[in-house]
């Protein structure tokens, strides 16, 4: 997500007008300069700054009756979804990318979006600056705090009076000194609850002192040492070449043909 950042900050230079690759699909992803067409008319209809966020942009589908009676070579209809955040406030909008014009444009005060990366340790310096937690550290041996890591992620929604009109995470810390896999460094049994909107320490969850793991879990030859012998090499071979044939995201195989789209929520969809 941090790309839309910087992607909005090289819109301001860029060229009024961008001409798109063609799309010969209506299931086909969004091209690169579909998501240029997303920002600008975005830009132009007054809900894009420096603040905004996107949790998602992703290809709105056509209705299926639309795709059934699309043929190749006749108009492709393209439009776009996106979850779009600003501060606070959540907005759902699609954009038509053939018209190049804003569809709709509605907030949704009653949800909370997808998380973006950039919030994973963007309340790091508030939680290590926490009396509370200093404490805690502090009876697991930890008087410094620089090389301790901290990372925020959403606990799921439960309709609490915490979490009400809250965006709410829990943060835990690992000790990553002397290993690159620090999954096996965690600091167990103490969690913190922060408000990430207010930056604020709701609450610090002190379960009791829980040893953290010395065992490398690091994957690298060095760390491994020698692999173990594999008798009897595997060989995969298609000497009239492949079985299937692939053009653009649609595969044919025997009587199967089928469109292949990765997406960015639900991973990889068949059609």
């Amino acid at each position: 997500m941090k790309r839309f950042s910087v992607l909005f900050c090289a819109l301001l230079a860029a060229p009024a007008f961008l001409h798109a690759q063609p799309v010969d699909h209506p299931l086909n992803p969004l091209t690169w300069q579909e998501y240029w067409t997303v920002l600008e008319v975005l830009q132009a209809a007054g809900h894009l700054d420096a603040d905004t966020r996107f949790s998602m942009v992703n290809l709105q589908e056509p209705a299926k009756d639309v795709v059934r009676q699309w043929r190749p070579g006749g108009a492709v209809p393209r439009s776009a979804y996106a979850l779009v955040r600003q501060g606070p406030d959540t907005y759902e909008t699609t954009v038509d990318l053939v018209e190049r014009r804003l569809s709709s444009w509605t907030e949704r005060p009653d949800i909370q979006p997808n998380w973006l990366g950039s919030e994973f340790g963007a309340i790091t310096d508030v939680v290590k600056a926490n009396e509370e937690f200093v404490e805690a550290m502090r009876r697991r041996g930890y008087e410094d705090l620089t090389f301790v890591d901290c990372w925020a992620g959403p606990p799921g929604y439960f309709d609490t009076e915490e979490q009400r009109d809250r965006r709410v995470a829990h943060v835990n810390c690992d000790d990553p000194r002397g290993v690159r896999n620090s999954w096996t460094r965690q600091i167990e049994g103490l969690t913190v609850v922060v408000d990430m909107h207010e930056r604020t320490v709701l609450r610090v969850v002190d379960e009791g002192i829980v040893p953290v793991p010395t065992v490398s879990a690091d994957y690298d030859p060095a760390s491994l040492g020698a692999p173990r012998s594999v008798p009897g090499p595997i060989a995969v071979e298609q000497p009239f070449g492949p079985g299937f044939g692939r053009e653009g995201y649609e595969v044919e195989w025997q009587n199967w043909r089928f469109h292949v789209r990765p997406d960015q929520r639900t991973g990889m969809i068949l059609s």
